[in-house]
């Protein structure tokens, strides 16, 4: 048998050397948020339970396990704050609020967003994610019955988290519409 030359060697092991490309992946799908670019690319590659993604979906499925996370996060921080907070008040009927749609931002929200994904129906995803910006913007307005003017609520910095989790999930769903 006659033996193989260097370079001919070189050229067939680097033809079955499979690349990484979940990074490329992470940030072509994350360009489909463009004014989230570098949130989106900072989210996807600090979530340490999920694998590298493989296909433009899978960064969203990220995403959405993000807002889950998040979602129970507020929700048990909602929780922990309606006993500091005078029942019958504005502020304890927001934590009450807040509470149960993080609650179901959570669980059937993202159960939902994610079934739909899998089945490749991202304009369901799409829909979900519209609701579930409101839930987060809703809970945000409830305390002052109103919205902006730079006033702060016990939930002010997890609302904005969301919203930008979401925002971020929504524009790229809505590039696969």
């Amino acid at each position: 048998m006659r033996m193989l030359k260097p370079s001919v060697l070189f050229v067939l092991i680097l033809c079955t050397i499979q690349p990484n490309n979940g990074e490329g992946i992470i940030e072509k799908t994350c360009n489909r948020a463009p004014h989230y670019f570098l949130e989106c690319v900072k989210y996807v590659k600090s979530y340490p339970n999920y694998p590298n993604p493989a296909k433009p979906v899978d960064v969203v499925i990220i995403m959405v396990y993000i807002m889950r996370d998040k979602a129970m996060t507020t929700s048990t921080k909602s929780r922990n704050l309606l006993p500091k907070a005078r029942p019958g008040t504005r502020e304890y009927q927001g934590l009450q609020l807040c509470a149960t749609s993080y609650n179901e931002i959570a669980t059937s929200n993202f159960r939902r967003i994610r079934e739909s994904l899998l089945r490749g129906d991202p304009k369901v995803s799409l829909d979900i994610a519209n609701d579930v910006l409101g839930k987060v913007r809703r809970c945000e307005m409830f305390f002052h019955g109103r919205a902006g003017g730079g006033i702060r609520t016990p939930l002010t910095d997890e609302n904005n988290e969301m919203d930008l989790v979401v925002t971020i999930a929504a524009n790229i769903l809505d590039s696969f519409v």
